[in-house]
């Protein structure tokens, strides 16, 4: 299995990008300089960060400029008060293992403990003192260092923190003669100290990698910015932030939201003060994620040599710049076919029908990934969970197929929804053929449209998903294997906690939005991707079947959307005589305008059940628009 983590073997071809990043580091003309190293969550940008590093060592190995590279996981800092304190003391503390210049570094760790301390002191308004003597610290307290915290072991040394506090607040802190110059002098002495220190290092240029900022509350995401750009620019100094750019523009409409609905996005311009140069890591192909997955089913078999022989053969062969696939021929071809034979690949049957399964699998699911390497590792990893829980539960000589296990999670990943829909088809079928997908199988097969019942399968990812092998699982009980994914089963999954940030607002807006301007802001699901208008449709579906939805958006959906008309009608066949009143009757018409079949079935169905009678179908059905 693969941990979630930043490889030392560039799987992903982003070689270059380090490449690029060492390259303007080593530009003296470029410095000071703050990097954005910007793509998606999961999209490799630790591992951009990791190669980076490895070519500053080697470079600086074989006598080129001292470089010094420095990574911090800012999400590790997340649990300090003050993140601009909290990124100088990390910085400081991972300088220390240079072995020289200790006094200057000991300095400077001075002045960042009573920074924090007196600012703390100051903007909180906490007697320190008194919090201190009955036991109960301050919880800024937790974050000062050793040197700081062995003070507060007698009342002499609650005194002189007292002390030193009062003198921060009358020296650094408070302004004097009515002016802010002292707290500004104290900064401009810590940034002099800082490049001192650097010089005195010999130092050629010092490169400070910010990991998983993105990861961060928008308020310190905010302040780690703005701490790096008035605590730290300081000459021979570059920082790179790997970071995902919409996080950063969310965090900073969070901190200065607009003012008079002024249609001016100050993100942008905020960034670039903070960041001079943005690099972006671009979403990766269908191709290249099934590279990927089939890279990662190699790694999983062959010896660490053998495996970054490959990779080298790969880059050699120009595979990763001209979009071809890599193939068990190529693979071999680089490795030699020998490696199958002389325990450089482990497990070779194995090997071989695992490698089959990805090969099948990625061309399918890779589309649905949408070009993140972490969700590939974590497909491939869920899928091994699954064979591992099958063994356990039905043995090693299991009758349980791989490909069709393989296939199962392909269609999970694609459509939670639509995988629950086909266990309940193969419950229904009970041991026996299940007659809606091999109906469905018939109708790809064929080239014929879905019939209404069928319109939420009706996309081009579900109609490969059919295609793909193995292609009859619908002869198959797959009752088993669904038992080996039961969690997927349960809970639900057409919830607003399954939205990203970009899918809420549209959402919010739909639910929001003043009257006469709903069908606006339901039509725009038409113009962003099918997915994330499906996933929002599902929770606005999902509203209204608990009742917290307006009937008035179904029916805009009903009539805009017609994949969803079958789900729509099947709730309103469950309609009551509470549901069927004046406040419902317009939009019903709606829906009755849209499909009058389908609809005059339904009113003929109620009038029977005495949900309502003739007399309001008759009017329902003569409601203008």
């Amino acid at each position: 299995m693969w941990i979630d983590s930043a490889s030392n073997i560039d799987m992903l071809a982003y070689k270059p990008f380090a490449e690029l990043l060492y390259r303007i580091i080593d530009n003296e003309r470029m410095n000071p300089l703050t990097i954005g190293l910007y793509g998606s969550w999961g999209a490799g940008k630790s591992t951009v960060l990791k190669l980076t590093e490895a070519i500053i060592s080697k470079k600086r190995s074989e006598g080129s400029k001292n470089i010094k590279s420095i990574n911090i996981n800012a999400w590790m800092l997340e649990s300090y008060d003050d993140a601009k304190c909290a990124l100088m003391e990390s910085l400081l503390k991972s300088m220390e293992g240079y072995g020289k210049e200790k006094g200057k570094i000991k300095g400077l760790f001075k002045r960042v403990d009573y920074l924090r301390l007196g600012a703390a002191a100051v903007k909180k308004g906490i007697p320190l003192a008194l919090s201190l003597a009955t036991g109960n610290p301050a919880p800024f307290m937790i974050n000062l260092s050793d040197s700081i915290i062995n003070k507060l072991k007698s009342e002499d040394g609650i005194q002189d923190i007292y002390d030193g506090v009062n003198k921060l607040s009358n020296e650094y802190i408070k302004p004097k003669d009515g002016n802010s110059e002292s707290i500004v002098e104290n900064v401009r002495m810590f940034k002099e100290e800082f490049q001192e220190l650097i010089k005195s290092l010999g130092v050629d240029n010092l490169v400070v990698m910010i990991d998983d900022l993105d990861r961060c509350t928008p308020e310190k995401i905010i302040d780690t910015l703005e701490a790096i750009k008035l605590f730290l620019a300081v000459p021979r100094v570059t920082f790179i932030i790997a970071v995902d750019e919409r996080v950063i523009k969310y965090s900073i409409k969070s901190r200065y939201p607009m003012i008079d609905n002024d249609s001016v996005d100050i993100s942008k311009d905020y960034i670039e003060k903070i960041i001079q140069l943005p690099v972006n890591i671009p979403e990766l192909s269908e191709v290249d994620i099934m590279n990927y997955m089939y890279l990662l089913a190699n790694e999983l078999f062959m010896e660490k040599e053998t495996f970054e022989a490959l990779i080298e053969g790969l880059y050699k062969d120009g595979v990763f710049y001209t979009g071809g696939k890599i193939t068990e021929s190529k693979v071999l071809g680089i490795v030699g076919e020998d490696a199958l034979t002389d325990g450089r690949i482990k497990n070779v049957t194995e090997y071989r029908e695992f490698i089959g399964v990805v090969w099948k699998t990625s061309g399918v699911v890779s589309g649905v990934l949408k070009g993140n390497p972490r969700q590939a590792k974590r497909f491939l990893n869920t899928f091994l969970v699954r064979k591992n829980m099958a063994e356990i539960y039905y043995g090693t000589n299991n009758d349980i197929s791989i490909e069709i296990l393989a296939k199962l999670l392909v269609l999970e990943y694609i459509d939670v929804d639509l995988f629950k829909k086909l266990n309940q088809w193969n419950n229904k079928a009970d041991g026996g053929t299940i007659e809606e997908l091999r109906e469905l199988c018939d109708l790809v097969s064929k080239g014929e449209e879905f019939p209404p019942k069928y319109g939420i399968w009706n996309s081009d990812k579900i109609k490969r998903w059919i295609e793909s092998e193995p292609l009859k699982i619908y002869e198959k009980d797959l009752s088993k294997y669904f038992y080996l994914c039961r969690e997927s089963l349960s809970g639900e999954v057409d919830s607003v906690e399954n939205l990203n940030r970009e899918e809420k607002e549209i959402l919010n807006k739909i639910i929001d939005a003043t009257p006469g301007t709903e069908e606006k802001e339901i039509l725009k699901l038409k113009e962003i991707h099918q997915d994330s208008a499906n996933k929002i449709l599902k929770v606005l579906l999902k509203m209204f079947k608990d009742k917290r939805g307006r009937l008035m958006n179904i029916a805009i959906i009903y009539k805009n959307f017609e994949s969803w008309r079958y789900e729509i009608l099947e709730h309103i066949k469950t309609y009551s005589i509470a549901d069927v009143n004046l406040n419902s009757a317009g939009y019903l018409t709606m829906l009755y305008n849209t499909t009058p079949e389908d609809m005059e079935e339904i009113f003929n169905m109620w009038v029977k059940n005495k949900v309502t009678n003739q007399k309001f179908v008759d009017i329902m059905k003569g409601v203008k628009k």
